[in-house]
């Protein structure tokens, strides 16, 4: 059983339990942009989050909310070489071509994404994650 957690936190909260004490590469960053943008979150049974909540499943974060999530990662393991949230947003919608590099991953990306997707769900906060449908 875990303390109740906001919706406003709990990216946060998986992101740094299960990424913080991991080697991460460029194209690692981009595939958790990747995960916390284009994926729903569907919590477990004992998450307990606000309770005027009435959903098990959470949206995946805006650009800009995603950004703040590798930003507050990579400053955590790059104490040296501080990034502000505009980097990541910068770097999603100009050199990682975000969307259309998405649609169009690698075999060795796709692997790594499903790697990257297995450690997100093993949290205890988490059931699954859900590729959103496009609009």
């Amino acid at each position: 059983m875990t303390k109740e957690l906001s919706i406003y936190s709990i990216h946060s909260r998986i992101v740094s339990e299960q990424f913080l004490s991991q080697s991460l590469t460029d194209t690692d960053f981009f595939l958790l942009f990747c995960l916390l943008h284009c994926y729903s979150l569907k919590l477990s049974p004992t998450c307990f989050i606000d309770e005027q909540l009435k959903t098990r499943e959470i949206s995946g974060l805006t650009q800009r909310g995603a950004s703040e999530e590798l930003k507050i990662l990579w400053n955590l393991q790059n104490s040296c070489n501080e990034t502000k949230y505009v980097d990541w947003y910068w770097k999603w919608n100009t050199e990682w071509n975000g969307y259309v590099h998405f649609e169009n991953l690698s075999l060795v990306e796709r692997a790594r994404l499903s790697v990257l997707k297995t450690m997100f769900e093993s949290s205890e906060l988490v059931e699954e994650l859900v590729l959103a449908e496009a609009k």
